[in-house]
């Protein structure tokens, strides 16, 4: 009996690990799985981290190239929103915070919220998560430009040049 069930747990076994591996992609961690993170952290303001991404930085070539391509603060993000997402979560509800506080008597918030009282995305957006997090949101998704500018971010275009 117990060489039955050894058997048809080895065969389970061989045909279910192929079926596992192809429902999962070789590196779950990749950054196309991952939606842009809402803000910027910046390297420098988070030294225990900083070294933890230098310690990565140095086992995984990849993190190197994303540093070349993107720069060291917004692949410090990415990376962040990966191994550390409760830290990450944390930074993001701070910096939000500020970047409301530091917004909310310029045009954009003004515009954001007349905008919100015509589209109903922005309004359930703004009820499910809040106001601050629904302006953070519109702005980087709909005025990249000020969002760059607010985290020092350069466009695409300067990086090609």
């Amino acid at each position: 009996m117990k060489r039955y069930l050894l058997g048809a747990l080895c065969a389970l076994t061989i045909t279910a690990m192929p079926l596992a591996v192809m429902g999962h992609p070789a590196d779950s961690k990749s950054p196309t799985n991952t939606k842009p993170a809402p803000i910027i952290i910046r390297f420098q303001a988070h030294s225990p981290h900083a070294n933890d991404f230098q310690v990565a930085r140095s086992k995984n070539r990849a993190l190197e190239l994303e540093i070349k391509k993107k720069g060291m603060d917004l692949a410090f993000t990415e990376w962040m929103q990966r191994d550390h997402p409760f830290v990450f979560a944390k930074e993001c509800v701070k910096e939000v915070g500020e970047m409301a506080i530091e917004y909310k008597s310029t045009p954009h918030m003004l515009e954001f919220d007349k905008l919100i009282e015509k589209r109903a995305d922005l309004r359930i957006q703004a009820s499910k998560y809040g106001h601050d997090i629904a302006f953070a949101e519109w702005l980087r998704a709909e005025r990249p430009d000020v969002y760059r500018q607010r985290f020092g971010v350069k466009s695409d275009q300067d990086t090609k040049k």
